[in-house]
């Protein structure tokens, strides 16, 4: 179940993404046999300043988690705490 959950959510965020393409392309006014210069300001600003933009507040969340050695001992001891409970 957690599979195909996943694979749908996959495909979902697919979906988006390409509708998110058609609606750029076409706020720009693309046409396939006339490509204009505002279309490709759409293309650039989809494949290349609109992932930028994500990818910067993307480093900025993590840069609130806070991770080091000792968080990562602790998760790996909790683990092992429910590890062993679940295998009573």
């Amino acid at each position: 179940m957690c599979y195909s959950a996943l694979t749908f959510a996959m495909k979902v965020a697919t979906a988006f993404a390409s509708m998110g393409l058609g609606v750029i392309l076409d706020a720009y006014g693309f046409e396939a046999g006339n490509v204009t210069a505002t279309a490709i300001s759409g293309i650039r600003l989809w494949y290349g300043i609109l992932p930028i933009a994500l990818g910067a507040v993307a480093l900025i969340a993590a840069s609130f988690f806070n991770v080091d050695r000792s968080m990562l001992d602790r998760v790996h001891k909790e683990l092992a705490v429910r590890h062993g409970e679940a295998g009573n």
